[in-house]
């Protein structure tokens, strides 16, 4: 049975998550570890983010999702209520310290990262618009 999984006014990709999809890619990258996956485009290009129509008038919310949470060595990042195509994503840790900063370019609101150069622990993301607008969340880092 196939479900997809409403993320405010984004469709999650049944290839980019959930437990069998992440259990998969455990075991490919027993065989192969250099493999590096990108949620956004591949389901961009089938077709499954699709934004949802806006009827009404009202404020639009900022909201950044992370999964899986905890991560271990990938994390899918979604974002809404920021505008553009290029962004700019922090990460701190839990004493706030900057750990890594970069920018990155994204049309369906969304962006994939590698988590494996983190260690164990809780992060704190951060991701801007190229007008100021950011939306923030947390997740954690397991091994």
């Amino acid at each position: 049975m196939r479900k997809e999984i409403q993320l405010q006014n984004y469709v999650q990709c049944p290839s980019s998550g959930g437990p069998a999809v992440h259990k998969a890619r455990i075991f490919v990258s027993l065989l192969n570890d250099s493999i590096i996956y990108n949620d956004g485009d591949i389901c961009a290009t089938m077709g499954i983010f699709k934004t949802a129509d806006q009827t009404t008038n009202e404020s639009i919310n900022t909201e950044l999702i992370c999964f899986p949470n905890p991560a271990s060595s990938t994390l899918q990042l979604l974002f809404k209520g920021l505008f553009g195509n290029e962004f700019n994503l922090e990460i701190h840790d839990a004493t706030g310290k900057l750990v890594e900063t970069r920018k990155f370019n994204s049309t369906i609101g969304g962006y994939y990262m590698n988590t494996s150069f983190l260690p164990n622990g809780l992060f704190h993301l951060i991701v801007r618009d190229n007008k100021g607008e950011k939306v923030s969340s947390k997740f954690v880092k397991a091994r």
